[in-house]
């Protein structure tokens, strides 16, 4: 694995959300067309995210597994993720909501949700929290299924037992459910749809499906078949795969399904945006080995910084680009043109992410250290 590969993909993907978010408020959330077919394929940034926490997480799960340990403790995986998450998430929730009004705080409930990203089971409720955070309301689906999942393999395989066909085949079966519960929400016109860990359980399983084959398939084994991807080419066929569907002009469809678009039209994006988010992680899991041009760029400096402070920049990146848009508007009323507001809010955005990286992540490793086994939980090298 490549792990300095996956902080820089991470990077680049939390800073090409700005493209498209800042076209949408210099639009007024009401751009034409074409701005707005451009903001919803930019979910395939997100699908990055999804792709790469399920992999690197999920690994750890299977890792113990294929070596015959025991369970991994469900209380010490949610605790620490819980203190990798809520800190940074709080710091934005209580300056964004109340000083930008990028919330509404009016039910107790939706806003005690809100505050631990389990708000996705009603419109209300999903804005009781700022709505660029829905990706992270699926990551805490994510962290809810995980033990669940572990349990479930371990119980098809037998006790002691490790094997990649059955594993494999058991996420095809999730891949599958997934689809047939984003049916159900569009023939019961549910108007929350995204949101919900199960819409994403095709997502979830290639993830995990990357995380089986890595370790099925050790590096430096002679004979096992382990795949080999170079990043140039994981690039290009990524963003073949989003131009095409750009290309193809699509409806546009809202990330919450207030308003869906035909079934095939929303399962041929979300099939997209796995795919091209796929093969952009897979070449990190699986290089080749050659040195190429999109693995020189992300592994740089900056590139590493962009990802270590990718969680950061993805939380404050809207907050941000709204704020300024209020404070530098010609008049109060219109809005700041499309590259000055890009360059602007980029820059601060780096800013606020290295502060608050700088604030949360003593808090994060205090916590961590001090919470259900605090010696036996493994950091990740990559953490989601």
């Amino acid at each position: 694995m490549n792990s300095a590969g996956l902080w820089g993909l991470r990077g680049l993907a939390a800073a090409l959300l700005f493209l498209p978010h800042v076209a949408v408020v210099v639009y007024d959330f009401d751009p034409p067309f074409g701005v707005a077919q451009w903001a919803t394929l930019s979910t395939a940034f997100v699908h990055i995210f999804l792709i790469q926490s399920a992999y690197l997480l999920g690994r750890g799960f299977v890792r113990r597994q294929a070596a015959g340990q025991p369970k991994a403790s469900t209380r010490a995986f949610l605790w620490g993720r819980a203190t990798r998450l809520y800190p940074g998430y709080w710091l934005m929730l209580f300056i964004a909501v109340p000083i930008m009004h990028l919330a509404i705080w009016s039910n107790p409930i939706d806003t005690l949700a809100a505050m631990f990203a389990v708000n996705i089971y009603s419109v209300p409720a999903l804005l009781s929290a700022p709505i660029m955070v829905w990706c992270l309301q699926v990551e805490v689906g994510f962290y809810l299924l995980l033990p669940i999942h572990d349990r479930l393999s371990r119980r098809l395989l037998g006790p002691g037992r490790f094997a990649e066909a059955p594993l494999l085949l058991l996420l095809l079966m999730y891949a599958i459910i997934g689809i047939l519960f984003i049916t159900i929400v569009y023939v019961g016109n549910w108007k929350i749809g995204y949101t919900w860990p199960f819409a994403y359980l095709n997502t979830f399983a290639l993830g995990l499906g990357l995380a089986v084959v890595d370790v099925s398939r050790p590096a430096g084994v002679p004979g096992s078949r382990r795949p080999q991807l170079n990043a140039n080419w994981s690039m290009f066929l990524a963003v073949l795969v989003l131009g095409l569907v750009l290309a193809s002009r699509l409806d546009v469809e809202a990330v919450n399904i207030t308003e869906p678009v035909a079934l095939w039209q929303s399962l041929l994006r979300r099939f997209a945006n796995d795919l091209a988010a796929f093969f952009l992680v897979a070449a990190f899991v699986f290089p080749d080995g050659r040195r190429t041009l999109v693995e020189t760029v992300l592994t740089s400096r900056p590139g590493l910084w962009l990802g270590q402070r990718s969680f950061h920049i993805y939380l404050w990146n809207i907050p941000v680009i709204i704020q300024l848009d209020r404070w530098f508007a010609p008049d109060g009323t219109s809005h700041l043109s499309y590259l000055p507001l890009l360059a602007l809010s980029f820059t601060c955005c780096l800013v606020v992410a290295e502060v608050a990286h700088r604030l949360t992540n003593p808090v994060s490793l205090w916590l961590r250290r001090r919470g259900p086994g605090a010696s036996l939980v493994r950091v990740p090298s990559v953490v989601p």
